[in-house]
């Protein structure tokens, strides 16, 4: 049996640094046949049609908020989608999920938001971070017509299948699956990344195309806004 999530009214969503408007929440019908609430952040520019969906997915312990500053970046140019997952943050909880089925969730998802589905073929970049970058790779393997840029922060292969439900082999037949969209996708061991920080940076910027700069291998102590909540 499902149950419902909290709410956040418009005061407290402005004091995280949210802008009411961009909340949302619509009904989804899942491939159990259960029909469940969801919750999203959604910026788009006014007036015009935007050249380019973000659609940004959470880890654990995390949710759509995380992602605001992207909406305050860069929700005047482009449509930024942040969505909390089934039984996380802001929607309705269902109970665990495995893998697949967050998956075909996400899927769902960016149908019923009117990003992916018939007739649609407007570029999509997904952005995910910590687990959420494996579910994003199986989606965007599912939409590669749409979306084969993706783009992982701290992303991570979990082998604890019985904590988190996502056995490692999903996690690399997710890249593997990607690699065939083009490019290969660079994975990381972070023990390696720690050795020698300013290699790996350089090497990761030089494949992306973007300029290295010494101001990536530090930052100030305490908390920062782009951080979440």
């Amino acid at each position: 049996m499902s149950r419902a999530p909290a709410v956040l009214d418009a005061r407290r969503l402005e004091r995280l640094g949210v802008e009411p408007a961009w909340s949302r929440t619509l009904p989804v019908l899942l491939a159990d046949g259960e029909r469940v609430r969801v919750h999203a952040l959604d910026a788009s520019p006014p007036g015009r049609e935007p050249p380019l969906t973000v659609v940004c997915l959470h880890g654990n312990p995390t949710w759509s908020v995380m992602w605001r500053s992207f909406h305050q970046r860069l929700g005047d140019r482009y449509r930024v989608l942040a969505v909390d997952q089934v039984s996380m943050g802001l929607s309705e909880r269902t109970g665990p999920r495995v893998y697949a089925q967050r998956v075909d969730d996400l899927g769902r998802l960016t149908d019923a938001l009117g990003v992916t589905g018939s007739g649609l073929n407007g570029p999509v970049v997904t952005v995910a971070h910590d687990w959420g970058g494996i579910i994003s790779l199986g989606w965007a393997a599912e939409h590669r017509d749409q979306a084969p840029p993706e783009l992982a922060v701290d992303e991570t292969l979990p082998a604890l299948a019985g904590s988190f439900h996502f056995p490692l082999k999903y996690g690399y037949a997710a890249v593997g699956r990607v690699e065939q969209l083009g490019p290969a996708v660079p994975v990381i061991d972070s023990a390696d990344f720690l050795r020698s920080p300013e290699s790996y940076l350089r090497w990761l910027c030089d494949y992306a195309g973007v300029p290295f700069t010494d101001a990536m291998l530090s930052w100030p102590a305490g908390p920062r806004e782009s951080d979440g909540v």
